[in-house]
């Protein structure tokens, strides 16, 4: 075959095709601390064996007994495929009922998925330099597999990243390092992937990507109070919110109680009914120093950031609550809708540690 054969029509073909249904649902667990979050997987483990057809019923007592033991929440996400007019679940016995009867839901087959082959498994000669390029790093790992696990690496460094950018949290010397490294290697394999497609018998060598041999970084921090020990009552982020950084942006102070405004647009009141006192706008570049409740915690009273910027009047006597660090990020309180009235307001603060980096990918 001649390099425009390759152009036009690639090195390999397609000779398998799968067709029929499928049925996934993910739990979601809400912890924010790396305690909680290895207690959780240790519990799961074991919990469903491999190679299995049918789940067993325990599997789901074991992920409602992975919550409740570590006094956390879960999410369900869930989607189907290949099957029309069905109801999901909404629990986790439900699930497992729905997942084992699944082949029988199967009514209007998906392709889920295909396999290609080289040509040269078709009895096609000459692919010597095609074949090589292929499996530059090593046999069924394609330069585009590399690129693929690259750009997951950078996508996870890149979310640990921006928390640390809205939480100014500078602990982590040889993040950023890693993270310049990741995107070297994001560039060189690209590069390396064009160089083929404009000449795929040509001859290359694998490059050098150290950043496949740091493995996968996964944040460290914990948020106090976490967000299930409020689980009913008013908090003002989700732990997504917090895994990307959110702050408040603007806090408006009333005489019942505060409105805050995060930096991704989420509006959250706290009872904040009456007459305005003052509204308090906080770059990017600042952060809360220092907050102070009512003696009864009913309201905020007063609030400063570490540039100086202040709203409201200090008291002599104040419910004052600590200065960062730990950092203020947020707020939560005792009441179960926004405006439902005052009653125990307190601040979420979070205390970040350099991130873990996992099992290599290399």
């Amino acid at each position: 075959m001649c390099r425009r054969s390759f152009t036009q029509y690639g090195d390999s073909f397609v000779d398998e095709i799968v067709n029929g249904g499928e049925y996934y649902a993910a739990f979601v667990y809400n912890s924010t601390t790396t305690s909680e979050q290895e207690s959780i997987t240790a519990s799961l483990k074991g919990s469903v064996s491999t190679g299995v057809t049918t789940i067993s019923a325990s599997v789901s007592t074991a992920i409602d007994d992975a919550a409740t033991n570590n006094d956390v929440t879960y999410t369900i996400s869930q989607n189907v495929y290949g099957a029309t007019g069905v109801s999901l679940p909404t629990d986790s016995s439900g699930i497992i009922t729905f997942a084992n009867n699944f082949s029988g839901y199967v009514n209007a087959p998906e392709v889920l998925g295909y396999h290609v082959t080289g040509y040269e498994r078709g009895g096609v000669k000459g692919l010597t330099a095609v074949i090589a390029n292929r499996d530059l790093f090593g046999t069924d790992t394609t330069p585009a597999d590399v690129a693929s696990a690259l750009s997951t690496l950078a996508t996870t460094a890149n979310t640990i990243q921006a928390m640390y950018d809205g939480y100014q949290y500078t602990g982590d010397s040889g993040f950023a390092a890693k993270c310049t490294q990741i995107d070297a290697d994001l560039s060189t394999i690209d590069a390396l992937i064009q160089a083929i497609e404009n000449d795929v018998t040509g001859s290359n060598t694998a490059p050098s990507l150290p950043s496949l041999s740091y493995g996968t970084p996964v944040a460290s921090y914990l948020v106090t109070p976490p967000v299930s020990s409020v689980a009913d009552k008013f908090y003002d982020l989700s732990t997504s919110q917090i895994a990307s950084g959110v702050t408040p942006s603007q806090i408006a102070l009333t005489a019942g109680g505060f409105k805050v405004i995060y930096s991704d647009g989420t509006v959250a009141s706290h009872n904040a009914v009456g007459k305005a006192v003052g509204t308090l706008s906080i770059t990017s570049s600042d952060s809360i120093k220092k907050v102070e409740f009512a003696t009864d915690r009913s309201n905020l009273s007063y609030i400063v950031t570490a540039n100086g910027v202040s709203v409201g009047t200090t008291s002599q006597t104040p419910f004052a609550l600590s200065k960062a660090p730990p950092t203020i990020i947020g707020f939560s309180g005792d009441t179960a809708t926004p405006e439902s009235g005052p009653g125990g307001y307190g601040v979420i603060t979070i205390s970040i540690s350099p991130a873990v980096w996992g099992t290599s990918s290399s």
